[in-house]
Formats: structure tokens, sequence, C-alpha cells
């Protein structure tokens, strides 16, 4: 197994993942798609944020929204802080990252992969940090799909989030077995709170 900890190339890119418990992780939360300015709330720790995530927001339909995509109307979140303006889709509105989010879209299942503990065992088998993760809105029980969440213990600029999800992704992530989706690499991107019904799967390593 890979040791993060022994390894000065990524120590450069993720400085000692393991100690990102520790520190304060300030986010923005948005109350649905729709919300553009959102609220920055504070957690005390990657746990607290744990908690959070994994207590599923109970979606509720708007009479007047119900033409819209059911995520669409759920809580999200960007893992870092922006600036006064909020989310905006622009990069330049992002002032750092705390936390890698990784989209997988497909997995390419084999006889040896038959159900979602499985696959994340696989997916996390050289992990030997901390992480979150769940099956997002567009899961089903054929197609998986899951978000993966890696705390840094020293945020990162917008500028440099995309090479960082590249280097992560080439060091960690098999994908001859897991297609991931190349727009998690913008650091403005928004990522669905889970929710109820789709997130039927969450795991984390503390």
């Amino acid at each position: 197994m890979i040791n993060i900890q022994k390894n000065q190339s990524l120590l450069e890119e993720f400085p000692d993942l393991q100690e990102a418990n520790q520190k304060k992780f300030p986010v923005r939360i948005f109350k649905n798609k729709r919300d553009y300015a959102g609220k920055e709330k504070l957690f005390y720790s990657f746990s607290e944020l744990i908690t959070y995530l994994d207590a599923p927001f109970k979606l509720t339909m708007p009479k007047v929204a119900k033409f819209l995509k059911t995520k669409d109307n759920a809580n999200a979140i960007i893992f870092g802080i922006t600036n006064e303006y909020g989310r905006r889709k622009n990069k330049g509105e992002i002032v750092t990252r705390n936390a890698l989010a990784i989209d997988i879209d497909k997995v390419f299942l084999n006889g040896n992969l038959k159900n979602h503990e499985q696959i994340v065992n696989k997916l996390t088998e050289n992990f030997e940090y901390n992480f979150y993760v769940h099956t997002t809105s567009s899961s089903t029980l054929k197609k998986p799909c899951y978000r993966l969440i890696v705390p840094l213990s020293s945020s990162i600029s917008a500028s440099e989030y995309p090479r960082a999800i590249k280097k992560f992704v080439k060091t960690y992530i098999d994908t001859s077995l897991f297609k991931v989706d190349p727009s998690c690499e913008q650091a403005s991107r928004i990522m669905f709170v889970p929710f109820i019904p789709s997130s039927e799967y969450r795991e984390y390593s503390m």
C-alpha cells in the first residue's frame, strides 16, 4: 500500500493528509442550485463535517419547483472559502479549497465487485488517510456512482485545485475500473449533499 506520509512528491501536493481531521473546515452551503449567495459555515473538524453529511438532507419538492430536476432542490456545498459574492460558476470567486471532491461516474464492474461495500473497498484500497464517500443522485443499483471527499490539512488555491485533482486521481484511483468525471476539477463546482432517497450508501475512514 502507498503511504502518503513517506512519499515526498505527494506531500508537496497534499501535505500530511493524516492530520487533516484536526483542522477547522470552513465551507459554503447553498439552499439549492438557484441559491448563488450561500452561507459560510465553519466545521471544527472533518469528523464534524462528516456528521453533517452523514445525516442526509430530506428532500422536499416545493410545488413551484416541480419542473426542476429533483437534485436541483437539494442543499449544495463548496468545500472551501469564497469571496463575499459567493458562488458564480467562476473560479475567481473561490479563495481556497480545503478538500478534494472527486466524482466516480462509472464503475466497470467485474465478478469481484458485486455491491457497494466491495466497490468502495476497491476504490479506497490504497488509502491511508481520511475520506468520506457516498452514492450520488445519479447512482442506480445497476450503474452505481460515487462522490469521494478527501480533506486537506493545508488549503490550496483555486488555481492549484485542478492539478491537485489530476495528481490524486493518477496516483490513487484505478481508472481502468473507475471513470472520474473531469468536471470535478473545477474549483467552483458545487456538490449536492447526500439526500434521501438517492444516497443509500455512505462510508468513511478516520
